[in-house]
């Protein structure tokens, strides 16, 4: 069984480029009302991210660059599965990140078989083995109310928070406009905190064959333990770039939920800080490598500066 070492936490803002739409439950209809909600707290009605509308995205978004059409074989059709579409089973860091869903009797199982590569169907065995742990937790990204208040005057606003656009379909034959609906959204220019936290595990398999290694007089070295940790978030650094070029929530083939990360950092938790400080320590303090235009353009004055302070001294 993998035991458990500490966490790694990526976290930063949200900040919407174009309005975001993620739909919420609507308790009542009301005579030319929005027909369509944002999702809101309970009580003050502010508008958040949940945090599985983000890890889904970011799971998506992984299994559409290697062709996963499905989470399981289960529920593959007939002829997908008569074609061997492949499925998120088949890239087995895809479950160790994300783990399974839609399945909960599967109860977080892989079969050794697909870890190595195989199909279950081909192996003729069941789709229940190795437990493998859900790394990837994703909290729910709450608005940043001070920097929205700051950001918009209420009286540009429809409502508290959101924006009303109305959407329809155009008749081609006669070109007009047919079925009006009214949508809310986040304005464009929000922005929303954001937090994941990853698991890290050791894996007890690579330790295994290094002490079987040993036994039999051969040199065997194990994959270092961070290796699986590091590509992992590897992939997540893909994903949020990735994501950063697509669109978060509905209607994103209409220009809604244009997103950018800012300020994301990468920091970690050792058992061994769980027993001493409790302190996070930083990592990564840019952790999609974009750069700081900012800093860049703070280096020439400096340099001027220096040159201004030096200059009477080497005239004198």
């Amino acid at each position: 069984m993998a035991k458990f070492t500490g966490k790694y936490f990526i976290s930063g803002r949200i900040r919407l480029l174009t309005g975001l739409h993620i739909g919420g439950a609507k308790t009542a209809l009301d005579i030319g009302g929005i027909d369509l909600s944002v999702i809101k707290t309970a009580g003050r009605q502010i508008p958040f991210i949940p945090g599985s509308s983000l890890k889904g995205k970011l799971r998506s978004l992984l299994a559409r660059e290697v062709g996963s059409i499905a989470v399981n074989k289960k529920s593959l059709s007939p002829q997908d599965r008569k074609a061997k579409k492949k499925t998120d089973e088949d890239f087995p860091y895809l479950l160790e990140i994300f783990g399974h869903s839609g399945d909960s009797s599967k109860d977080e199982r892989i079969s050794p078989d697909v870890a190595n590569g195989m199909d279950v169907k081909d192996s003729g065995k069941s789709n229940k083995g190795e437990r493998i742990p859900t790394r990837l937790l994703v909290r729910d990204a709450f608005l940043d109310e001070e920097h929205f208040q700051a950001t918009f005057e209420q009286e540009s606003l429809d409502m508290p928070y959101t924006e009303e656009k109305w959407e329809n379909t155009v008749n081609r034959k006669t070109g007009t406009a047919q079925h009006p609906r009214q949508l809310e959204r986040v304005p464009a220019g929000a922005e929303f905190e954001f937090e994941m936290v990853y698991n890290c595990y050791q894996e007890e398999e690579a330790k295994e064959e290094q002490e079987a290694g040993k036994e039999a007089g051969q040199s065997v070295e194990a994959e270092p333990k961070q290796a699986k940790h590091s590509k992992h978030l590897q992939h997540l650094r893909k994903a949020m770039r990735m994501l950063e070029d697509d669109y978060l929530g509905g209607h994103g083939s209409r220009g809604y939920g244009r997103i950018e990360f800012v300020g994301v950092k990468l920091e970690e938790k050792t058992i061994a800080d769980y027993e001493r400080e409790n302190q996070r320590k930083l990592v990564e303090a840019d952790f999609l490598g974009k750069k700081q235009p900012a800093e860049e353009n703070d280096a020439p004055e400096q340099e001027d500066a220096a040159t201004e302070e030096t200059a009477p001294e080497a005239q004198s």
